[in-house]
């Protein structure tokens, strides 16, 4: 467990919860922040996912928890695009390509975790329940579906506000355990569903991922 990057985090009721911590969609914001800075106008998250599906598959990806993907950058996509040439990829260009990359490694990045997590326990995941801002990316949910061939729970959006809540109410006696708080979120959210297919395509890009950061 310890090798595999993964620790113990004190949770409430005392119990523990073993986790590992992923540079996640920090990255896109960066590069969002720096496309923003170069254009007159808005620039949403919608947008930014059309163009990435219109590029078609990644040609080129990161490992999203390398050091230099985890600190603020100046120029974000100027990061990704060196990191890329400097493993032998080629140069990436436009928004679509660097957006379609970073998102790309996330799922494949996830997808070693999971297997990881199944290694370590000794059991296959049922499901992988996906939570916070992100999980309105809904291209991205289900590419984590397909990747993994494992169903996929999106929601509740704002998880940090809810657990937030749900202590207050168990501290004041209105709740009498999280399981009855986790029940009352879940019936008070929006929850999204996403069923794997397409798994042959991401089984192949993930033997290139791996090979190409077989060292980490």
């Amino acid at each position: 467990v310890f090798e595999a990057g993964y620790g113990n985090n004190a949770i409430p009721e005392g119990r523990n919860m073993m986790v590992t911590y992923i540079t996640g969609l920090w990255i896109i914001q960066q590069c969002r922040n720096r496309w923003l800075a170069q254009r007159e106008g808005s620039l949403s998250w919608d947008e930014i996912v059309q163009v990435s599906e219109q590029c078609g598959p990644s040609r080129a990806f990161i490992d999203v928890d390398d050091p230099v993907f985890g600190c603020p950058q100046a120029d974000m996509p100027a990061t990704v695009r060196e990191a890329c040439v400097q493993t032998g990829q080629g140069r990436l260009e436009s928004m679509g390509e660097i957006a379609r990359c970073l998102y790309e490694s996330l799922v494949l990045k996830y997808r070693r975790n999971v297997e990881c997590l199944e290694k370590i326990t000794g059991h296959r995941l049922e499901f992988i329940h996906i939570m916070g801002g992100g999980i309105q990316n809904k291209t991205l949910c289900q590419w984590i579906a397909d990747a993994t061939g494992i169903p996929v729970m999106a929601g509740p959006t704002e998880t940090t506000s809810m657990g937030n809540l749900l202590m207050q109410l168990k501290a004041d006696g209105e709740i009498v355990s999280l399981e009855e708080g986790r029940e009352i979120s879940l019936r008070s959210s929006q929850v999204d569903f996403y069923e794997p297919s397409g798994k042959k395509w991401w089984d192949d890009t993930y033997g290139k991922y791996r090979e190409l950061f077989r060292k980490k």
